[in-house]
């Protein structure tokens, strides 16, 4: 019994150099699976942002086209304004800036859509409020543009005869 006692000892030795050696292995192991994890994560936030910037960019084109190029496109621009690239948008018109990227607030674009401005954009129309928010988002992320909207037929609006 006696000659059996280290051999127990020098099993339980290894057995507890094997526990840490095991406990270290997983501590990297889940260091590893956590940093794999976050990086899944981060992938999949800017995929989305990336997709939900290339909606808000067809969306707020969409609306310049439908909107505003008649009198800001390509035969007329009022003022010097033409807002049919994204380069166009940022250059303004004759009186500057017309977008502050990413700041809505302090854009003329967003202040003129608004009810009660004056003078008011479009002349003859209100924009609807859900209109207004894709503008302030729009300018609020930068601008986002989908030039393959200036390909796409305008939308067919609805027209009623009165007798």
């Amino acid at each position: 019994m006696a000659s059996r006692l280290p051999l127990l000892e020098e099993r339980f030795q290894f057995v507890g150099l094997l526990s840490l050696v095991i406990h270290s292995i997983l501590r990297q192991l889940g260091f590893w699976l956590a940093a794999l994890w976050a990086s899944v994560l981060l992938l999949s936030a800017a995929a989305t942002s990336s997709s939900s910037g290339d909606s808000l960019g067809r969306s707020a084109v969409v609306l310049l086209r439908d909107e505003c190029f008649s009198c800001h496109g390509e035969t007329k621009q009022k003022a010097g304004l033409s807002l049919l690239t994204r380069e166009q948008v940022l250059k303004g018109s004759e009186e500057g800036p017309v977008v502050q990227e990413g700041r809505p607030k302090e854009s003329r674009l967003l202040a003129l859509v608004l009810p009660g401005a004056d003078p008011h954009m479009p002349p003859r129309k209100q924009l609807a409020p859900g209109q207004i928010q894709t503008l302030r988002d729009w300018i609020r992320r930068g601008l986002p543009w989908d030039a393959s909207v200036l390909s796409d037929e305008p939308a067919l609006r609805p027209v009623s005869l009165e007798l």
